[in-house]
């Protein structure tokens, strides 16, 4: 806005320059005897003046300084549309990992109950003495290391999502 203010007042500045002016004298000319001009009453006299002045030549200057502020508005509003677009494409981003965030969410949620259901059968076998304590161990540290990854995915989803709303809540629009 500024810069489109700073182009508008330098376009002004090629245009004429126009000045009014009046003047009236109400007693005579005489400086010499001042207290005399005031009997010579008939010289009273009004004037008007209209000058206008413009600038024939200055080494192209106006019109190089004309040209390059409108070249810095110009270059402004591509700034703007650039971060414009890469603001809608960071948004549009954030909107699809919130979408599979959801799909993800619902199969980390059924693959989550296969590993707990998963230990807990583990647990029983070597309760029953049908797999050895170190075969039950390493499965158990493989299901754990699911878990993690799943959990771990769980909290993604949850700030993507969260990311989502944030920006559904704050969203301005701009043209």
């Amino acid at each position: 806005m500024k810069k489109q203010k700073e182009y508008e007042i330098q376009k002004r500045a090629n245009f004429p320059k126009i000045s009014f002016d009046t003047r009236y004298n109400w007693y005579g000319s005489d400086s010499n005897k001042y207290f005399d001009s005031f009997s010579d009453i008939e010289q009273r006299s009004l004037s008007f003046r209209i000058s206008t002045s413009f600038t024939m030549f200055d080494g192209m200057k106006n019109i190089n300084t004309v040209n390059k502020k409108g070249l810095e508005v110009e270059k402004l509003k591509v700034q703007k549309e650039q971060e414009l677009a890469e603001l809608k494409k960071k948004y549009e981003q954030i909107r699809l990992d919130a979408e599979n965030s959801i799909l993800q969410g619902k199969n980390n949620k059924r693959t989550l109950s296969l590993v707990n259901k998963n230990l807990e059968n583990l647990e029983r076998l070597n309760a029953n003495g049908i797999i050895a304590k170190t075969e039950c161990v390493k499965k158990k540290l493989e299901l754990l290391d699911k878990k993690q990854k799943l959990e771990e995915t769980r909290i993604r989803n949850y700030v993507a999502g969260y990311k989502l709303g944030v920006l559904n809540e704050n969203t301005v629009v701009t043209k």
